[in-house]
């Protein structure tokens, strides 16, 4: 259950020169700004990437249960090979992947929902589990989806810091070193702390120095961050080109909070179109998964993907790979909010598993 994103940030690179066409900012140059690069992110060094399959048995996504499954099946066999990857499925779904996706990536479990960014651990330098209690969803049924992720962590023997602080896993962007980038939801959520102290939590909970609480987009249910912004390098932010006076507000912001850094602006297509009171995602390239050495960006079948896939690589030294999110994109998420990562020993733990299982 999530929604979608927008963004971009524009400070001006040097050498380049700007032309609008079609309401999108394109580069006139070849698009190659590859020279100079910052070096890659290592703190998130070789992640192991998670998904979670919808069950059968679930009805709310009954009628968008084989969408779901298909895209599944084609995100996994994108990320295999490149990344270290599993599926979690429950024992009734499945049956549904063998045969279409290699065997070990398949694990038994019965977390109940799809959108495990929103209720994973959040992973920095280090990893902090969030209390989940988002106001787009009722207690009981944010209880139900986190005490399902509580009880397949603990099975696994994971580990993590807990904090009683309010935070969705959808609205923390993490840089790799030192910075990262929230909205003002947190605060909102968590009214019985002061801006500067939960500021002060944050950076203590999460190892890090700096951080930019953006303002939430209209229309955003979530108020997540990370269809709004994505770091492409340590030093490199891609963010969603919007309109004034929101480009300001934003731009403003994370100028004031994150020193040392170069902010583009990225094309987004704002799609119409609700699913269960859900806006659409499709069109927000920036809701990607980052890792060591890729970077999954979603298509959406639209004129657009093949300029802003060029565009976003031009951008990185990290391979940007396709992720088609067609079939997911009008339920209000993409590609990252249905992925959790993880490194490190939780990461081997969850793969000697899976070898196991």
């Amino acid at each position: 259950m999530k929604l979608g994103y927008t963004s971009i940030i524009g400070l001006v690179v040097v050498g380049i020169s700007i032309t609008v066409i079609f309401g999108i900012m394109l580069p006139q140059n070849d698009m190659d700004h590859s020279e100079n690069l910052s070096e890659p992110i290592t703190e998130n060094s070789n992640p192991l990437i998670v998904m979670v399959a919808p069950s059968i048995h679930e009805k709310y996504y009954k009628e968008v249960f084989q969408e779901v499954i298909d895209y599944d099946v084609m995100a996994v066999n994108a990320m295999y090979g490149k990344d270290d990857v599993i599926l979690l499925a429950d024992k009734a779904t499945i049956g549904y992947f063998e045969g279409r996706v290699p065997d070990e990536v398949l694990v038994t479990s019965n977390v109940v929902d799809i959108w495990i960014r929103d209720f994973g651990t959040v992973n920095t330098a280090t990893e902090v589990k969030f209390e989940y209690r988002p106001q787009y969803l009722s207690v009981d049924e944010s209880d139900w989806i986190d005490e399902s992720y509580e009880d397949w962590f603990s099975a696994r023997e994971l580990t993590s810091k807990k904090t009683d602080l309010i935070l969705d896993g959808g609205n923390l962007v993490f840089n790799g070193q030192d910075k990262a980038i929230t909205s003002v939801r947190v605060f909102a959520d968590n009214p019985q702390y002061s801006q500067d102290e939960i500021d002060q939590m944050l950076k203590e909970l999460l190892e890090v120095t700096e951080i930019a609480y953006l303002p939430e987009e209209e229309g955003d249910i979530t108020g997540h961050s990370d269809g709004m912004v994505m770091w492409v390098e340590y030093d490199r932010l891609l963010v969603n080109e919007y309109k004034e006076p929101f480009r300001t507000q934003v731009l403003t912001e994370l100028e004031k909070s994150l020193s040392d850094i170069e902010i583009i602006e990225i094309p987004y297509v704002f799609q119409e179109g609700l699913w269960k009171g859900w806006p659409s995602a499709c069109g927000y390239y920036l809701n990607s998964l980052v890792t060591e050495n890729y970077i999954y960006v979603p298509v959406y079948g639209l004129e657009e993907d093949e300029y802003v896939l060029e565009l976003i690589q031009s951008y990185t030294n990290k391979e940007v790979v396709s992720i088609n999110a067609e079939d997911v994109c009008f339920m209000g998420g993409s590609v990252r909010c249905l992925t959790w990562t993880t490194d490190g020993t939780d990461a081997n733990k969850l793969l000697e598993f899976a070898e196991q299982n």
